[in-house]
């Protein structure tokens, strides 16, 4: 059975892709059958929907990986509160990809302040498709203490009785 991993950023600069491709090389090698899947697509371009996560995925890791829906689509559907059919197409496109791996590493969203919906988005879609959630944080100039709650606070809305579980940051 394979085994799904949502990550999650607490915050912006976190360095999630690095945080994924890293954990996808290193189960590559330890010789699992891997698998990325980007939801929604963050472009950091203004002439390109292709987001960077899915490019190095691609090239440097040779990974066939499944569509991703567009930031701009997917806000759309947030907006006009249809999240119900977002998660319907982020399922379809997730069936589409590889069924041979052993794991899926799913990246979430970012919110790097334009993305309102970001922590609504990652919990529904690791509830969608039915991941354990791993969070990814960095300590940035926090104190240790300051750091374990703001990791405890953006745990929160994955914890609930109909939601994944947070397994790690």
């Amino acid at each position: 059975m394979v085994k799904v991993f949502f990550l999650a950023p607490i915050s912006a600069h976190t360095g999630l892709t690095s945080i994924c491709l890293g954990l996808l090389r290193t189960l590559d090698t330890a010789g699992l059958r891997v698998a990325f899947f980007k939801p929604i697509a963050q472009s950091h371009s203004a002439t390109s929907d292709e987001d960077r996560s899915v490019v190095f995925a691609q090239t440097h890791l040779g990974l066939q990986v499944a569509p991703s829906i567009s930031l701009k689509h997917a806000m759309k559907r947030m907006g006009e509160n249809h999240s119900d059919l977002l998660m319907e197409e982020i399922l379809e496109n997730f069936h589409s990809g590889d069924r041979s791996a052993d794991v899926i590493i799913v990246e979430g969203v970012v919110d790097t302040g334009h993305e309102d919906y970001a922590t609504r988005l990652n919990v529904e879609m690791a509830r969608t498709l039915n991941a354990e959630v791993i969070l990814v944080a960095t300590p940035d100039q926090m104190e240790i203490e300051e750091l374990e709650e703001t990791i405890r606070l953006a745990a929160r809305p994955f914890e609930s009785p109909k939601e994944p579980d947070v397994i790690g940051c």
